[in-house]
Order: structure tokens, then sequence, then C-alpha cells
């Protein structure tokens, strides 16, 4: 084939090859292939939940006149003239004899309440832990005198639960309660007490043994006086009061 033959067939190709090219259609961008990221993936951090501590509070005895701190028995027995004072926990603790200051009265309701050591001191080291089992007795508020537990289960106005250790003395029926508080601090079991009282841990019962009082009548005073006619069997003896059988164990 002639040189020039060979130009125009090579110059023919070119000219297809290049029109082929300008003709071919191309994808649209939204159907291209995805590119894998080359970022690195973060995960989300979790916010740390703050724990919620509960708030603790030292309760002393003041005289509600000077707010001077006192022994705690006068407002474990509720005497008049008398309250509980609540400092919250940091704080400096008064010594009995001392007027307490930067606390409040009323039962704190945003925390749990401690005794505090008679010498004060700083909270931490003046808190009192009273983890311990107690004796519950029915008693009337103003007296203390002990009653049936049915009038504090009845809730009847006039009588409150009594707290006794079980290492000291429960009153018998009609007797007072003495050396104890209207005042629960601290955890522990409770326990009822047999009518006729004793030493805590020998007159300590379950709840749900206690005894069934329904069938006896409360005498009106503090104590009945047995008369000559009065009958005894084993432990228990039964008195004759204003034409009442009362029956004491």
């Amino acid at each position: 084939m002639p040189p020039t033959a060979l130009r125009l067939a090579f110059l023919g190709l070119v000219v297809s090859l290049f029109a082929t090219a300008c003709t071919t259609p191309t994808r649209s961008p939204e159907y291209q292939n995805p590119q894998p990221s080359m970022e690195p993936w973060e995960e989300e951090e979790e916010e740390p939940v703050e724990e919620e501590v509960e708030k603790e509070y030292l309760a002393i005895c003041v005289t509600k006149k000077s707010q001077a701190r006192v022994v705690d028995q006068p407002c474990d027995d509720d005497e008049k003239g008398h309250s509980w004072y609540f400092l919250p926990s940091p704080s400096t603790v008064p010594a009995v004899g001392r007027k307490a200051r930067g606390g409040a009265f009323g039962w704190p309701e945003d925390g749990e309440a401690y005794r505090a050591a008679r010498k004060g001191g700083r909270s931490a080291d003046a808190k009192v832990d009273e983890s311990y089992d107690l004796v519950e007795v029915c008693v009337k508020s103003r007296t203390r005198m002990r009653v049936f537990d049915g009038r504090c289960d009845d809730e009847d106005e006039g009588h409150a639960w009594y707290y006794l250790p079980l290492t000291g003395h429960v009153p018998a029926v009609t007797e007072k309660a003495v050396r104890g508080s209207f005042y629960l601090f601290g955890w522990g079991e409770t326990y009822r007490a047999r009518r006729g009282g004793g030493k805590g841990s020998q007159a300590a019962i379950e709840e749900t043994s206690a005894e069934d009082d329904e069938t006896y009548t409360e005498p009106d005073t503090e104590e009945p006086t047995p008369t000559e006619s009065s009958s005894s069997s084993g432990n228990c003896t039964t008195v004759h009061f204003r034409k009442s059988r009362v029956r004491r164990c």
C-alpha cells in the first residue's frame, strides 16, 4: 500500500476512536460506587452518672430556750422545753453544756440522722452508729406507762411506741418505761415484748408470736392490786379490779 494511503487510513482510525470516546455515556454521580471513608470511627462516650450521696445529720438534744446542749434522755422522752437539733455533716458538734449553732430544729427529710457523742467534735468523729436490735413497747405518750400493743397498732391518740435496748429492762404492762426512746436512730431489728416484761433479751418476741391481748381487760389505773380472791396458776395470776378479771403473766 502506498505511504499516502497508509497515512489516510491511520488518520481515519484516530478520528473514529475519538468520536467513539465522545459519545460513550458516563455514570451519574448517584450511581457511582461509594468510596469507603478513611476517617477512623469514634465511639460516643457516655456521660458519667453521678450517684446521689445521702446527706447525714448529727442529732443533739438542746433546751429550746437557750439552745444549750444537754444529754439525750430529755429528748428521748419528749420532755417539755427540750428538742432535737440537727447539724449537717460536715460540721462541728458542740459538747454537752455548750451552745449549738449552724443547725436546725425539725427532723430532716433529705438524709439520715445519727446521735452524737457527748464530747462533741468534728461530725465524722462525733457520729454514733446505733445499728442494734431493740424491743418496742406501747406506752401512753404523756406518762410512758406501758399498755397493750393494740393501742399503738390502732394508732390511738395519746399512745406511741417506745424503744428499749435488748440489754435493758422491759416493763410489764401498767409499769413505766424508762431509759429508752420514742425515736429510732440507725438500723436494726425491732421486737415486741411479753406482757410480763423482764430482761430485754428474754422478754423480746417476734411480732407474729405476740400474745393475743383481745381476751384481756386493760386496767384503768397504773397498777391493779390483787385481792384475797386472786388465784394463780403457773407464772400467771388472775386479779380482780373494778369488776373485771385481769390476767397478769
